[in-house]
């Protein structure tokens, strides 16, 4: 299990440092956008990528979850076909299909937007429809990457694409259209450059054939990948619709300075629970399929931990100095969103949780039960916000989520534990929630001057407080460092 776990840690520090770089793309565009940009067109460009992630939705049909479960029988020689027809069919069959979504939501795109109350959508459903297919192909890209374990490679692309979208959609914004499309556009080409410059880099487009397409292996494909659509939709919905709620009750101006604080607990959210979750998922398949069911419930129920250590001080951390935070990457223009962080980053943690805690569902095939669940946190959400938000504002929309969250974590918890025990270490649980309150009392008790330099200082202490005091208490934490990273402890 402690090899399986290095390897993990390998594998994830390299994903880990990359969502670090690529998150740190957000850090750098957001003070820029948010000057360069009203409040309500902050809004509308946060509105335009939702919509964009929510149509990708059924354009990647998901395909990526299936690319992850038939690879290894293709790799092991356990189908008649050869790889070429993997890759083939999958490349071609996402292509298709994203075209296909696209064109759909491209004619009738234009047609729904008008009657929405804000219109806020109203000229953007071309642009929406070329992000679609590029962003589609570009993640079929990533995929193959992903399940090759190439994780430096995965993540080159991902840094190329987060600076160069931020590069080339300020330099069209500047020099040719000073409006959210102008920056869009800029983004588009980023997506186009990468895909042209793909087969470059790219070993395995040599396996890519027309001749190789099996309609009957996608045919399995699109069955299994299918459940898939309605949990990532309802994922996204759970994550975003109160943007959309936002904008209906309060306006494109209440969307900006909300999706300030989203995006940037998102950002730090997916730059952990990512990092993890794209070493993990190749590998537990693995470990189940070869050690069986005990040990891929050890191997998850440790990495849950090694989560629940580096995520809970961050919580505890950006709650403390959330202001602080806002002031100096958005300016005093959206100094309201720092009161809705501590909401949003307890709820993007627990969000981050939740696929781990529901490996009993896909190991088992159960992806229907968890849909029903996601579906039901979803329509809990949206019943929440439309109740929450004209009472009490974005502060009601961020409440709304968190207490989603929670819900959907117990039942997934209650759930997935009939078809795989995972356990939870509660005394490290305890001395790390100990830790992290400890950290925010000493944190909100340095009183500095709002700046970089003083914001960095906080962040360092705050993680070295927490670390000396989980790494004290925690024995049991000592001895996994120790047999972890010790060659001497793994040849024992």
């Amino acid at each position: 299990m402690f090899q399986s776990l290095r390897q993990l840690i390998k594998q994830s520090s390299v994903y880990y440092i990359g969502m670090m770089i690529i998150s740190l793309s957000s850090f750098i565009s957001l003070p820029i956008l948010t000057r360069i940009m009203s409040k309500s067109e902050y809004g509308i460009l946060s509105l335009v990528t939702l919509t964009t992630f929510l149509v990708v939705v059924p354009a990647k049909f998901g395909l990526q979850n299936s690319a992850v479960f038939y690879f290894d029988e293709f790799k092991l020689n356990k189908r008649k076909d050869g790889i070429d027809t993997y890759y083939s069919t999958l490349f071609w069959g996402s292509l298709f299909i994203a075209l296909s979504v696209a064109l759909i939501f491209y004619t009738a795109g234009d047609a729904l937007v008008k009657y929405l109350p804000n219109k806020s959508l109203v000229g953007f459903t071309g642009i929406i429809a070329a992000l679609v297919v590029t962003e589609a192909m570009i993640i079929r890209i990533k995929n193959f990457l992903r399940i090759e374990q190439r994780s430096a490679l995965f993540v080159f692309i991902g840094i190329i694409k987060s600076y160069g979208r931020i590069a080339t959609g300020l330099l069209y914004f500047y020099f040719f259209s000073r409006t959210v499309q102008g920056f869009l556009i800029g983004t588009i080409l980023t997506n186009v450059v990468l895909l042209i410059s793909s087969p470059l880099y790219m070993e395995w487009y040599k396996e890519i054939r027309i001749a190789s397409f099996s309609s009957k292996f996608l045919k399995e494909c699109l069955y299994y990948g299918y459940p898939f659509i309605g949990i990532e939709a309802a994922s996204l919905l759970i994550k975003y619709s109160d943007r959309y709620l936002i904008d209906y009750f309060l306006g494109p101006s209440e969307v900006g300075v909300y999706s300030v604080s989203g995006n940037l607990c998102m950002s730090i959210s997916t730059g952990i629970f990512s990092s993890i979750w794209l070493a993990l998922s190749p590998m537990y398949m693995r470990i189940y399929r070869t050690e069986g069911e005990n040990k891929t419930a050890e191997f998850v129920s440790a990495s849950i931990n090694i989560l629940l250590l580096v995520s809970i001080p961050i919580v505890f951390g950006l709650s403390v100095i959330s202001r602080e935070v806002i002031l100096v990457l958005a300016s005093k223009k959206f100094i309201d969103a720092a009161s809705v962080i501590p909401f949003l980053i307890c709820g993007a943690a627990i969000w981050g949780l939740i696929p781990l805690y529901a490996t009993g569902f896909y190991i088992k095939k159960k992806v229907n039960l968890y849909n029903r669940i996601v579906f039901f946190s979803t329509c809990l959400n949206i019943a929440l916000n439309i109740y929450m938000i004209p009472r009490w504002g974005i502060q009601g929309a961020a409440i709304a989520t968190l207490i989603t969250y929670i819900a959907a974590f117990i039942l997934v918890f209650k759930v997935s534990f009939r078809y795989l025990e995972i356990k939870t270490d509660f005394i490290a649980l305890f001395h790390y929630i100990t830790a992290g309150v400890i950290m925010y009392i000493v944190l909100s008790e340095m009183k500095l001057d709002v700046n970089i330099s003083n914001l960095v200082l906080k962040i360092i202490s705050g993680a070295l407080l927490y670390l000396t005091i989980v790494v004290s208490f925690n024995k049991r934490l000592r001895i996994s460092i120790k047999k972890l990273f010790l060659k001497q402890s793994l040849h024992e």
